[in-house]
């Protein structure tokens, strides 16, 4: 009797843990769907979607795409596929994205780019696999690709394709084809759909794609000859001596609209037996698609997000950053100017101040200064502290958010006006003060001091009068206003009012090191950097710094001069943990 009750308890025990298993392994099942679309691959089999094995036999048509119309076995298999990031289903959400990596092994070209927000990319890929053995033994190459969302809990998606060419059997021969296949130039791609050429007419699509930088394709050399610029495959170059702007630009890729459209079609018209003519399309031909004049490829269309300007658009909008130029640089989001109103998001950023854009001179016309670009000056004769003084650069804050927001308003045509934006307005940040642009704004960090920040703090060291060093705190003193068109021209006003503090040391705007603030009422509590290292500064001042509530020695605009008197006795502060 006792022996079964033990044989009972052990079946109860083991009966306990099948079910711990099976719901370890239910939980983890729906786990790991809710990140399968964080990472996946395209133009593969289904199977292949979240990675597993593509296996090709030299010269198979089917899967070898360096196969012509008159196949040859070259020891090598040819494959391409996308890799895509992002892309939401029923039971996987996109997400705000940490990480993207992909992982490459030997033969595999191509690049993809990590999207902002929650938005989806895809880059295009190449493996070009060789067989072993002089084309006896099958030969393999991979890539992973690893993803991870910043979002809590985190998630987490890593894919690995195996791709896999078998040599051709002896004595078998390549099959014949008789597809048609066009070869792709630069950074375009095309597709030709002609099952029936003369049977019916269709379309031609050509896409913009992000090419493989790591390719050279030429290059610009001077009257010696030697070498100045490697030419990068599908980089886009222009400019002359001492541009600014890193080269390559890189066209951006093209995604499909909510019905399916992507890129440029051209149709096929006039066969005669396997040749045809390419004639363009216009907006008719596209209808289906949502916004016809992005996919039509004729000179005289009209084009209603451009008035007075027609012609079909080819491509996204193509963005030339040159962070040389300026502190700041606008990204204008506007694909659809008077379909819906966005948001003009301008950034701090550290300029170039080796570019001299000016001077200043003494009465006799001599140079006593030259001005960096974007360069901050202030003071008169004998001014202590190291010039110019930089802005810092803005960082984003964990939910994506960094710098100053304005936003569109009472479009007409391409054209729009430029408002300020109230904290509601960003109240997705996780200080939404920071980020918009109006003076009335409250302001909880500077209790008494309405407008919102702008920037991070501006720390301004004197290394030879270590006790003069201040801190500068900007507030919008006057709400933001503008005008601006949708090819990416804008005018902006956004006045500014500096509160001064007399902080003293290397390092007088509190930073954060490693997660802890360093100085000030807040000292020892944890805080986020809200900007890059500013060159030239003490290491201790690498961080931006948290904001904090100290004795003020004084407010002025930017445009006018201010007084700085010596601190009075700190008064008590409340401590805020940033």
């Amino acid at each position: 009797m006792r022996r079964r009750q033990q044989t009972l308890k052990s079946l109860s025990l083991f009966a306990v843990a099948l079910i711990g298993a099976m719901a370890l392994v239910g939980t983890a099942r729906r786990a790991a769907a809710q990140s399968d679309c964080l990472a996946q691959f395209q133009d593969v089999p289904t199977a292949a979607l979240n990675g597993g094995t593509i296996t090709c036999t030299d010269c198979d048509a089917g899967c070898d795409q360096d196969v012509g119309t008159s196949p040859t076995a070259n020891q090598s298999c040819t494959f391409n596929f996308k890799i895509c990031v992002n892309e939401a289903s029923a039971t996987c959400a996109a997400g705000t994205l940490k990480k993207v990596k992909v992982v490459k092994k030997k033969g595999v070209t191509g690049s993809l780019i990590k999207p902002s927000g929650t938005s989806s990319a895809c880059g295009a890929f190449t493996a070009v696999v060789k067989t072993k053995g002089k084309g006896k033994k099958a030969g393999t190459t991979k890539v992973k690709v690893i993803v991870q969302t910043s979002e809590k809990p985190k998630r987490h998606d890593t894919n690995t394709l195996v791709l896999e060419c078998d040599p051709l059997p002896t004595g078998s021969s390549c099959a014949t084809t008789t597809s048609t296949s066009t070869s792709t130039t630069s950074t375009t791609s095309t597709t030709i759909v002609c099952a029936d050429c003369c049977g019916s007419f269709s379309l031609i699509k050509t896409l913009n794609g992000l090419p493989d930088t790591t390719v050279n394709v030429g290059s610009v050399v001077d009257d010696s000859g030697a070498t100045l610029l490697d030419l990068k495959s599908g980089g886009l170059y222009f400019g002359g001596a001492g541009v600014g702007v890193p080269l390559p630009s890189l066209v951006p890729n093209t995604l499909e609209d909510a019905n399916g459209f992507g890129g440029t079609y051209t149709k096929i018209t006039a066969c005669s037996g396997s040749s045809f003519t390419i004639s363009p399309t216009a907006a008719t031909d596209v209808s289906g698609s949502v916004h016809p004049n992005r996919h039509c490829s004729s000179a005289g269309v009209n084009n209603p997000e451009y008035p007075g300007k027609p012609g079909c658009l080819f491509g996204p909008p193509l963005a030339i950053p040159n962070p040389t130029s300026s502190t700041t640089s606008t990204t204008i989001v506007c694909a659809d100017c008077c379909g819906s109103f966005s948001l003009i998001k301008t950034l701090n950023g550290l300029p170039d101040t080796t570019v001299n854009v000016g001077s200043v001179v003494d009465d006799s016309g001599a140079t006593l200064l030259d001005l960096k670009s974007g360069g901050l000056y202030f003071g008169g004769a004998g001014v202590g502290v190291p010039l110019p003084s930089l802005v810092p650069n803005t960082l984003e804050d964990a939910n994506g958010f960094g710098g100053t927001y304005t936003k569109i308003t009472a479009c007409s045509g391409s054209s729009f006006t430029i408002s300020p934006t109230a904290a509601t307005d960003v109240s997705g940040s996780v200080h939404p003060n920071r980020h918009c642009s109006s003076a009335g704004v409250n302001n909880p960090e500077y209790p008494g001091k309405p407008g919102c920040l702008f920037g991070p703090p501006l720390a301004i060291p004197n290394p030879t009068s270590q006790a003069t060093s201040t801190c500068v705190i900007n507030r919008v003193s006057t709400s933001a206003a503008g005008t601006g068109n949708c090819n990416g021209t804008t005018t902006l006003g956004l006045p500014l009012l500096s509160d001064i503090y007399l902080t003293g040391g290397l390092a007088p705007c509190p930073v954060c090191n490693s997660g802890t603030c360093s100085a000030g009422p807040n000292a020892g509590q944890p805080c986020v950097s809200e900007s890059s290292p500013i060159p030239g500064q003490s290491p201790a001042a690498k961080a931006s710094a948290p904001r904090r509530q100290i004795s003020s020695v004084g407010s002025a605009p930017p445009e006018h001069s201010a007084r700085v008197l010596p601190a009075p006795s700190p008064r008590p502060a409340r401590r805020r943990a940033v």
